[in-house]
């Protein structure tokens, strides 16, 4: 039975779809085999976890092709994290057993799936990938000082919606921008590869969000609620704005940017102090602008919500913000976004010929318009 406290509930978002799962183990007799099921009710996918088992942390592709996650039992002898992949296509399920941790050594961990169905997963000062041939490999090391009580482990991982770069951010709030080509050569060994950028950190507080566009841009959120957007061709960082009346300090929980417009939407874990609301339980989510500038980007839209639990945030589209609440999926009005579409195909060529350019078969064979 779905209940509407987030806390027993988590979800990771692409765009507008959603994987949702709950914290604690599966206890139904019959389940031997986590399930992921359609479910319109949060726009996405619901996991059924197996008898005993618990799904510590998941993700899907931007495409929404596949879904990874994984996996501890509760079974004495098998203390290990298993990696799953599900291919939502062929409603097939693949073990990936060369990606399993021991959880005696597992501090940390985060993971991302990309449309190539290259899986990178993040744990204590590691970085590995298995790809669609179920091969193993392993970044160069990236120079953490990691051990059991240090806070200089891998707390976020993302990866671009083209595959091609990656950002960490660690629990001393660190973060670094890698490529993901730089992790290939002989499976299951470090490969040397050029120098890797050295770790940044604008903020003393951990790392609590990270993302990375196609372009490189990177941009980093913290525990203390401040977030850093790095573009690539920019000599610094600079800090997204806040509300002048907001002073409480309240962690980002993850980030979204939407790459056609340069939206970036913020989740936090409480409510500020700007809210007209802050003495009741909620959360609240900000949107930027104008990412494009490079060095700046405002604050167009801030908004509390009291008593609404939130399990995650998609991408600002067409000026609306879909939201997985607790108890189902919403699209939220950003007021100061902008809803310009873009053009339709047809649109576009139309607009793009001379009157009476397009024949007669095209418009019938190409887009179904018959005179």
């Amino acid at each position: 039975m779905f209940t509407k406290d987030k806390n027993q509930w988590a979800s990771r978002s692409s765009k507008d779809q959603y994987i949702v799962w709950q914290k604690g183990e599966g206890v139904d007799s019959n389940q031997i085999t986590t399930k992921w099921k359609k479910d319109d009710k949060f726009n996405g996918y619901l996991a059924s976890p197996a008898i005993g088992v618990t799904i510590t942390q998941a993700a899907i592709s931007p495409n929404q092709h596949y879904i990874a996650w994984f996996e501890t039992s509760s079974n004495p002898n098998k203390q290990t994290a298993v990696l799953k992949l599900y291919d939502i296509n062929s409603d097939t399920i693949t073990d990936l057993s060369a990606a399993t941790i021991q959880l005696k050594e597992l501090k940390s961990l985060d993971i991302r799936i990309t449309n190539q169905r290259n899986t990178y997963f993040g744990y204590n000062d590691k970085i590995k990938l298995i790809d669609l041939a179920g091969t193993l490999t392993e970044f160069p090391s990236l120079g953490l000082d990691f051990n059991r009580d240090s806070t200089e482990s891998i707390n976020c991982l993302n990866v671009s919606d083209n595959g091609n770069f990656l950002v960490v951010g660690t629990a001393n709030g660190k973060s670094k921008l890698l490529e993901a080509e730089k992790i290939k050569g002989e499976p299951g060994k470090s490969q040397k590869s050029e120098k890797i950028s050295e770790f940044e950190q604008y903020d003393k507080s951990a790392v609590s969000a990270c993302y990375v566009d196609d372009n490189r841009t990177v941009i980093t959120g913290y525990k203390s609620g401040r977030i850093w957007v790095k573009s690539p061709d920019s000599a610094g960082a600079f800090a997204l704005p806040l509300k002048i009346t907001e002073r409480a300090k309240t962690p980002v929980v993850s980030l979204t940017v939407d790459n056609s417009t340069g939206y970036i939407a913020a989740l936090f874990e409480k409510q500020n102090s700007g809210c007209s609301a802050s003495g009741l339980s909620g959360q609240s989510i900000k949107i930027w602008g104008e990412l494009e500038k490079k060095t700046e980007s405002k604050l167009i839209s801030s908004r509390c919500l009291p008593n609404r639990p939130i399990l995650a945030i998609g991408a600002v589209n067409n000026g609306e913000l879909p939201v997985a609440f607790a108890d189902g999926f919403e699209t939220l009005t950003c007021l100061g976004c902008s809803n310009t579409k873009k053009p339709d195909p047809l649109t576009e060529e139309l607009e793009a010929r001379q009157p009476n350019e397009i024949s007669d078969e095209i418009l019938q064979s190409n887009y179904g318009i018959k005179f």
